[in-house]
């Protein structure tokens, strides 16, 4: 297509696409050789041009430009640099939102120095590893992690919590200002393989992740290839994981959803502590004398610790009438047996006077001399014969009705 639509300004020599070597998919940049030096220079005014929306491949406009020799085009780039405004953070190619940058670290030249000394076998799994990951970046949907690192031919012996050290140790002799922190480290088992003692026997992968990239970056090179660190036979293979973006964001939304449950979970129990702190207060309140109206019998305010404070003046309710038993209540029942003559002084032989009447008319009225006591001889509990104390009550007051109507 591309080629199709550069033959129109001229003659095409040859057509290259940039291919990315970590994916396999183009890196959307091209080279267009002319076979005359006017087709280039007529292609590239035609794509400056505003009127007609310049050059256009597939329906997207390209932008087009003299190719300049490799040592010209470094200094085009380092000018570019510093003309460019510090702080904005330009970026000269697009932009790699899946970190293919770093699918070349970790991997040595099967002819180079760093390959000097090492087995065969770790040779192979190398191979395998490249091209495991080369398999998975030609899908969209998987990038290379930054702070996760996948380590393989780890030995048997080595456990997660010991891979753990290694890395932290190791990110510390590199960069001793450092203060690495290692999210999880995790190794591989094979629950068909067991070993002696019946347990999964471990596959020799293992993925350690970094809170930092840099510490990440550190024990990779570090650690990669070091013969010090396992065996010389058994170098460890270390690179930066291919993760899966669907499986990341699953787990993402998984995380949330249980840290929500976690924030409910946390205010619930929150809620009830509160519930009872306020329901111990009441058995509290209770012991002080506390009342429904939060004060004490005296009057005083009950605080939440049940203590009492100043006392507060109570409203008094004038048509309330008097309980039973009371001071008034009795006061007006004795009133009115001493109108019937079997209230206090009746046994001086002076007839009461009626509730309300004053003194001087009292004395006024004729004396009248008392008549003997009806229960003379009666216990409280009744007479000898087991009458009850009701029945000498009853006798009692019809004599002194009698009486009192007699002297009328």
């Amino acid at each position: 297509m591309l080629f199709e639509r550069m033959s129109k300004f001229g003659k095409v020599r040859s057509c290259r696409m940039v291919m990315d070597k970590a994916s396999g998919r183009p890196k959307g940049t091209a080279f267009v050789d002319f076979v005359k030096p006017d087709a280039a220079k007529t292609a590239v005014e035609a794509a400056g041009k505003v009127e007609g929306g310049g050059v256009k491949v597939a329906g997207r406009r390209v932008t087009l430009a003299l190719a300049v020799s490799a040592s010209e085009a470094a200094s085009l780039a380092t000018q570019r640099t510093k003309d460019a405004a510090p702080g904005k953070g330009k970026r000269d190619g697009p932009r790699d939102n899946r970190n293919l940058y770093l699918a070349s670290e970790g991997q040595i030249h099967e002819e180079g120095p760093a390959a000097q000394g090492v087995s065969q076998a770790d040779i192979m799994k190398r191979r395998r590893a490249k091209e495991e990951q080369a398999l998975k970046l030609k899908n969209p949907n998987f990038f290379i992690s930054r702070t996760r690192l996948q380590v393989r031919n780890v030995p048997p012996e080595v456990d997660q919590k010991e891979l753990k050290k290694i890395f932290l140790e190791a990110v510390k002799k590199r960069a001793t200002q450092a203060n690495p922190r290692v999210l999880h480290a995790k190794l591989l088992y094979d629950p068909t393989r067991p070993d002696a003692e019946g347990k999964p026997r471990s596959r020799g992968i293992g993925f350690v992740e970094f809170a930092e990239h840099e510490h990440a970056l550190a024990a990779l090179r570090a650690l990669n290839n070091n013969p010090e660190v396992f065996n010389k036979a058994r170098r460890p293979i270390i690179e930066f994981a291919v993760e899966d973006a669907r499986a990341v964001k699953k787990l993402e939304r998984r995380r949330d959803g249980l840290k929500q449950k976690q924030n409910q979970y946390d205010a619930d129990r929150k809620a009830k502590a509160n519930a009872e702190v306020k329901g111990a207060r009441k058995p509290l309140a209770k012991k002080n004398g506390k009342g429904a109206n939060g004060k004490t019998a005296d009057g005083k305010d009950v605080d939440a610790n049940g203590a009492a404070g100043e006392a507060k003046p109570k409203p008094k309710n004038p048509n309330k009438k008097p309980k039973v038993g009371s001071k008034k209540r009795r006061a007006e029942r004795e009133a009115k047996l001493a109108a019937l003559g079997s209230g206090p002084g009746a046994g001086s032989g002076a007839k009461s006077a009626p509730a309300g009447e004053s003194e001087a008319r009292a004395a006024k009225r004729p004396k009248v001399a008392a008549a003997p006591r009806v229960d003379a001889g009666l216990s409280r509990r009744g007479n000898k014969k087991g009458e009850g104390r009701g029945n000498d009550k009853r006798d009692r007051f019809d004599e002194l009705a009698d009486r009192y109507m007699s002297n009328r």
